[in-house]
């Protein structure tokens, strides 16, 4: 009786500290995409880079990220977000 009771305190905690986080987050992002206009238009136009029918450029976009996370409830989380 002894070995059950221990071993189901075991199993009812085991849930609560895999959910255990880190007291503090700080970390950094970086992203690039490629905006590209390609489509079809009414009337069967089509569109791509190559003849640039709308006058869209093709486009490099980036963007940089810092973060910061604390378990502070009253406090905001900071994360600043800038395109390079």
């Amino acid at each position: 009786m002894k070995k059950t009771a221990i071993a189901a305190f075991i199993v009812a905690l085991a849930p609560v500290a895999s959910h255990a986080d880190l007291l503090f987050t700080v970390g950094a992002k970086a992203s690039v995409w490629n905006a590209e206009p390609t489509g079809q238009i009414d009337d069967d136009i089509s569109v791509d880079s190559s003849n640039n029918g709308l006058g869209l450029d093709s486009e490099n976009g980036t963007q940089l990220t810092v973060f910061f996370e604390h378990p502070v409830p009253m406090l905001p989380n900071i994360k600043l977000s800038k395109p390079a």
